[in-house]
């Protein structure tokens, strides 16, 4: 008890002595009370407390935040109420996220009412954003953070989850910017759920190999290469997948069998038709600059161009441009193809946003690529799976779908995907065996009627079945056997019902150049095990020229 009572007359002593010294620093003159809200910070407080919040933020500031948090909270009551005051935060928040901004982006520039032109900032409360708009621009309905720490910490997260660190940047690390740093968090995160293999080939990069990678390209370009592109490939250096390395140094077309199914994780997608298969991946930008020197030898490239996605077997190349910022793809002719509404140099990012918002929004799924082959060949399938370029109609139970997709490496118009089965039980529109008439249903002809704008007179297509194929429906699938596939074509599966949709690709719409048309027709269909035969109806769909292509 006695040592007790020393030490307490001891601290006694102590705060007498502190506030003789802080009426110096007190708003009147003399002694200063203990603040015991956060709205008495600034107004008297013993020592740095005594101090407005602003200036004990601006001191805090030289502090990691996360030791804000973790430690500087814990020290007393009254620097807890500074270390999570809203204005500290907002510093930290305009320090580390405001400034960052991807140079010569006109996206991230918002016109105002007063006419000025002003860059949108974080700095506004908003959590980092789950969607991007049409055309891959910047959104301004981001949703409101309740506080800047919150605002803060969920950006924070962000930047650690593409391996980023946005408080310890410095001469030898990356500057960032939040729109490119949330595209790609966006991207890996819908990979991760959906195609892993893709994003695990995500691989973050250092500040010196990717500069001395970047001195390389632009003395064989020329140019400088686009500030958007740089700030792309410095968080990620492209898809690292082994069967890359393998592709220099085995012949064009073969790889190992541990690492053939890579071929399928492309994050920009693929498509097939009949024997063509592309499925495009980013190119790390070593081997992007490889590349470039490999196809100069062999084709008229201008020399600004720089490779940095391509399909494995280099049937579908794509470029950007370093004079102009424009993305190009190269169709069979050796001409190119602008794969955005114009060239610009913030045009990469714009392309992967919006490829990005198609992803999110379902547009793109994840679906076998070669249907004959199955899931083996699942990866991100270029026919739209919903959108503007896809319907679909019901006809007694029989649901079928069409998509298109235009073809920018090759001169043979577009690509279609049409895909069939009876409606399950516990989807809408239901009929059951006795409602519809039949237990299964087999596909007998069908019928086009292709439509090219400017042309009065429809192009109509007949024939029996589908690519030689009569695919038998059931509920959720097709039976496969010798009467549904009688020129064997789906060799590699087993034959019985298979649990998913006929998928039948051809190609179509052999237009002048700048021209668009519509796809659409009917299917006869014979029931099982016995009736009368019966029409339906395959919904129109565009042959479009969009703004984006991939």
């Amino acid at each position: 008890r006695r040592k007790r009572s020393s030490f307490s007359r001891e601290r006694s002593k102590r705060r007498r002595t502190m506030d003789q010294n802080a009426g110096a620093i007190g708003e009147e003159g003399g002694p200063v009370k203990r603040a015991k809200t956060c709205g008495d910070l600034g107004k008297g407080l013993p020592h740095l407390f005594s101090m407005k919040v602003d200036f004990a933020g601006l001191l805090f500031s030289y502090v990691h935040p996360i030791e804000v948090i973790t430690a500087l909270t814990c020290v007393s009551k009254s620097w807890k109420m500074i270390a999570e005051h809203d204005s500290v935060w907002q510093r930290f928040v305009s320090l580390h996220f405001e400034s960052k901004h991807t140079t010569n982006t006109p996206i991230l520039t918002t016109n105002n009412q007063d006419g000025k032109v002003r860059r949108p900032s974080v700095a506004r409360c908003r959590l980092p954003p789950q969607s991007i708009p049409v055309g891959g621009g910047e959104s301004e309905d981001g949703k409101k953070a309740a506080s800047f720490k919150q605002a803060w910490v969920e950006w924070y997260r962000l930047y650690r989850r593409i391996g980023q660190d946005p408080v310890l940047h410095g001469k030898n690390t990356f500057q960032i910017s939040t729109t490119i740093a949330s595209t790609w968090d966006l991207l890996k995160q819908w990979a991760s759920a959906n195609l892993v293999g893709a994003a695990e080939s995500l691989k973050p990069t250092t500040f010196e190999q990717t500069n001395l990678l970047v001195d390389r390209a632009e003395n064989i370009l020329g140019f400088r290469l686009p500030p958007a592109l740089l700030e792309l490939w410095s968080v990620f250096d492209g898809q690292s997948l082994e069967i890359d390395d393998q592709s220099f140094s085995m012949p064009l077309g073969e790889f190992d069998r541990d690492t053939k199914h890579q071929r399928w994780l492309g994050l920009m997608g693929g498509y097939s038709v009949y024997n063509y298969t592309v499925c495009t991946r980013i190119l790390p930008l070593r081997h992007a600059i490889n590349l470039t020197e490999f196809l100069r030898t062999r084709l008229p490239l201008d020399e600004s161009m720089l490779l940095i996605c391509a399909s494995h077997n280099l049937r579908k190349l794509i470029f950007i441009d370093a004079k102009d910022g424009g993305i190009y793809c190269l169709n069979e002719r050796v001409q190119k193809v602008l794969l955005t509404p114009e060239a610009k140099p913030d045009s990469i990012l714009l392309w992967l946003r919006e490829y990005t918002r198609r992803l999110l929004e379902g547009v793109y799924v994840t679906a076998p690529l070669v249907p004959e082959r199955g899931q083996s060949t699942a990866g991100i399938n270029l026919f739209p799976a919903s959108g503007d370029q896809y319907t679909y109609s019901v006809t007694r139970g029989v649901r079928i779908a069409s998509s298109s997709i235009f073809m920018v490496e090759r001169t043979q118009g577009w690509a279609y995907s049409i895909r069939m089965r009876l409606i399950n039980p516990d989807e809408e529109g239901y009929e059951s065996k006795e409602q519809r008439g039949f237990e299964t249903c087999q596909l007998s002809h069908r019928h086009w009627i292709i439509e090219q704008e400017g042309k009065d007179e429809a192009q109509h297509v007949t024939g029996s079945g589908v690519i030689g194929m009569f695919p038998i429906l059931t509920e959720g699938g097709w039976l496969l056997n010798r009467h549904s596939d009688p020129n064997h074509q789906y060799y590699s599966r087993v034959p019985g019902e298979l649990k998913e949709e006929f998928v039948y690709q051809s190609c179509s719409g052999r237009f002048p150049p700048g021209k668009q048309g519509s796809f659409g027709g009917e299917m006869t269909f014979v029931p099982k095990p016995g009736g009368s035969h019966f029409m339906c109806k395959v919904e129109s769909f565009p042959l479009a020229l969009t703004e984006f292509k991939y």
